[in-house]
């Protein structure tokens, strides 16, 4: 962190960036510009372990990863998806068929709000993620070009006061 700090003294670099890590270290490492977390309607421990806050009273940068949880916020996965050796998602318990089928349920329940925004249910989930109190930037990944552009104009999309909270409600039901 030292070396860091002197690099950015010496104008060599611009920020500071972490990613995962805890309250104790935050506090411990000195000028921190940036925290990478994962970040959804599914993982919201930020919001509960106080780093968000942190974050915000300090002017941290947080980048929010994995916001449509490997594919599963994207409405598009059904419960007898198979997953192959190698795949992270295998032996999840989010991912099983019990598990896809309930944010399934969460995520219909999303989709007329979405419809209205001409959205897609993936689009919606990030347009909510970009809106949460605290949050710089979303990250999304994508599989083909097609989905890049279909994330990017995420950012487009305006949510109302009234619609969050409702989606706040839906998600933590």
């Amino acid at each position: 962190m030292a070396a860091l700090v002197k690099l950015k003294e010496q104008g060599k670099i611009r920020a500071i960036g972490v990613s995962n890590a805890n309250m104790e270290h935050m506090k411990a490492y000195g000028p921190i510009d940036s925290d990478q977390e994962k970040y959804s309607m599914l993982d919201r421990n930020l919001e509960t372990n106080g780093m968000l806050e942190y974050c915000c009273q300090r002017n941290i940068a947080v980048l929010a990863y994995s916001p449509l949880s490997n594919g599963l916020l994207t409405g598009k996965m059904r419960p007898d998806r198979q997953f192959g050796p190698g795949d992270l998602r295998k032996g999840n318990r989010r991912f099983t068929p019990a598990g896809i089928e309930r944010v399934n349920a969460m995520l219909e329940q999303l989709r007329p709000m979405a419809q209205r925004h001409q959205a897609t249910i993936a689009q919606f989930v990030i347009a909510w993620t970009c809106v949460q109190p605290g949050m710089t930037c979303v990250l999304c990944g994508a599989r083909d070009p097609q989905q890049a552009m279909e994330n990017a104009t995420a950012g487009g999309i305006t949510l109302s006061p009234d619609e969050v909270e409702m989606i706040g409600k839906l998600v933590h039901a």
